[in-house]
């Protein structure tokens, strides 16, 4: 056990040190997924998280995620969510929100190395304001092995498109690792970093995020 948490706290160290931007703000991204079989093609799914921004000393975001996701084929998934959240802006003022998503991930196999492409569409109403919001995430992922421990490192690139813009206004890329705990149970442990565009430039935030996952 000793062993697993300083693999896991040097795979964090060096993640932050080789990625990280100096001057942006660090945050802290926390979700739990959980996940209950309905039958071979439909599962309910329950996404709750919360975000700490400000070197990770303020909880600026919360919100709740639920819906179904249909197994198409093997190549093919498709969820519909309803999301609930609740962010804080600089004034102190919290901003509601709620996003009615259709999500198709297409997936494959190529050897050991898993890609998918996730695409997300979001009808948006902010304080009473319709917005539509398009996201797509690329991600290739690769199960290893260490000391007989098998691990799965990711690494992924999101952008976001704002319709209501007509312009890409979001990029995330990810790094991390996803690890088994049990046949029902695991987690993420992932580097990210946030850039948000404000007229030419990108300014970005450092994140270390989390996410526990539970399968019924």
């Amino acid at each position: 056990m000793k062993i697993k948490i300083c693999f896991l706290l040097m795979f964090l160290i060096f993640l932050f040190n080789t990625f990280s931007f100096a001057g942006d703000d660090l945050q802290n991204w926390n979700g739990f997924s959980l996940k209950k079989k309905i039958n071979e093609k439909v599962d309910f799914i329950w996404i709750p998280a919360f975000r700490l921004r400000d070197n990770i000393s303020e909880l600026f975001y919360w919100e709740s995620n639920q819906g179904l996701s249909f197994k198409i084929n093997k190549h093919l998934d498709v969820a519909t969510q309803y999301r609930f959240n609740n962010t804080q802006k600089i004034n102190n003022s919290w901003i509601k929100e709620q996003r009615f998503e259709l999500q198709p991930t297409v997936k494959w196999k190529l050897g050991g190395l898993k890609f998918s492409d996730r695409n997300r569409i979001a009808y948006r109403i902010i304080d009473g304001k319709e917005k539509w919001r398009y996201r797509n995430r690329i991600k290739f992922e690769k199960a290893i092995k260490i000391k007989n421990k098998e691990i799965s490192p990711f690494i992924s690139n999101e952008f976001f498109y704002d319709f209501n813009q007509n312009k890409y206004n979001q990029n995330r890329f990810s790094v991390g690792f996803s690890k088994k705990i049990s046949n029902n149970t695991g987690f993420d442990i992932y580097y990210m970093y946030r850039s948000d565009k404000k007229g030419e430039d990108w300014p970005g935030a450092n994140i270390i995020g989390t996410a526990f996952k539970i399968s019924l």
